[in-house]
């Protein structure tokens, strides 16, 4: 199945989604507008997957796990995050398919297009796993240390449904109270994990998340994991409102900041501190001076870092 089979539809997003943007160009600190009069953004666009990604018309939900597995079996610290997409996945199927998804497999990510009947399968790897849990971690040790652990929902990969699509991230966190109006359907600040050498896909999850939320999702941790050299990149994520040639105004990602720790010379070396911004995560402004943006000084950066490149087999 060509590439035309996956992009057939490019009305697939939630309607309040505007902009289709070039969310796969690679070496892109920003994701660009290409067509504001296109309102629609494809989350399962063919320049967004992975080279790696295995497409397979679906049949059976038995041929599915057969699939799967036989991939999973495949995996190992050095090989990139495995990416399965089945075509011709009924809705109805699909319901089905995420209600087993306990016994599918372990550590696998799903996401759905109901227009173009697409499921993804993300099989992840340990050094997959390793970055967002640690990462995972020192969020709720910076969260406790401000006596706030009882304050903020730890809702991990919760999957989050639209009338169009359906995603899984690899770690998502919501507040207890919300401010006025806000409902629980989506988390704060969510985390999205690549195994990979291209950041395509993963900035095609991180844009997902923020348009298909309509800015409920107010920042996306971006952790782009080399399989081929100690080289980590974390990139944080927001949407901001920008005119479009409608005259109206819609929802563009913008890169915050983007970290990246390597070793070099057999030693790490960070290009700066990582900071996750208070409001951002509690959906209010900080009480100084108990409370404070989250900090990731280099010394937890190269601990993050040591933990994944230790299972990676480079120290």
């Amino acid at each position: 199945m060509g590439d035309s089979a996956v992009a057939r539809s490019s009305d697939v997003a939630d309607d309040n989604v505007a902009h289709r943007t070039a969310i796969c160009a690679e070496n892109n600190s920003e994701i660009m507008t290409t067509n504001d009069d296109d309102d629609t953004l494809h989350l399962f666009r063919s320049d967004c997957l992975e080279q790696n990604t295995e497409e397979h018309d679906f049949t059976t939900t038995t041929d599915l796990k057969r699939r799967v597995r036989y991939a999973k079996g495949q995996l190992n610290a050095t090989t990139p995050d495995l990416y399965i997409l089945f075509h011709h996945v009924s809705p109805e199927r699909a319901v089905d398919i995420w209600n087993r998804s306990i016994s599918l497999v372990s550590r696998s990510r799903l996401a759905y297009d109901a227009v173009s009947n697409v499921l993804i399968v993300k099989l992840v790897s340990r050094p997959h796993e390793h970055a967002t849990h640690r990462i995972d971690l020192r969020i709720k040790e910076e969260v406790s240390s401000m006596g706030l652990r009882n304050e903020l929902q730890y809702t991990g990969a919760s999957r989050v449904s639209t009338d169009r699509s359906e995603k899984e991230p690899d770690g998502s966190y919501l507040p207890m109270t919300l401010p006025q109006g806000r409902t629980d359907k989506w988390p704060s600040v969510v985390i999205e994990t690549a195994y990979s050498e291209s950041a395509s896909k993963l900035r095609a999850d991180a844009a997902w998340w923020l348009l298909a939320s309509d800015g409920d999702v107010r920042l996306v941790i971006a952790v782009n994991v080399s399989p081929r050299r100690p080289r980590i990149v974390t990139e944080l994520w927001e949407s901001v409102l920008v005119d479009n040639r409608r005259g109206g105004r819609s929802r563009r990602p913008q890169s915050l900041q983007s970290i990246t720790v390597e070793l070099q010379n057999n030693l790490p070396v960070s290009s700066g501190p990582l900071t996750i911004p208070f409001d951002r995560l509690f959906l209010r402004p900080p009480v100084p001076p108990q409370e404070h943006d989250l900090i990731f000084p280099f010394p937890e950066l190269e601990t993050i870092a040591s933990v994944v490149w230790r299972n990676q087999g480079f120290l």
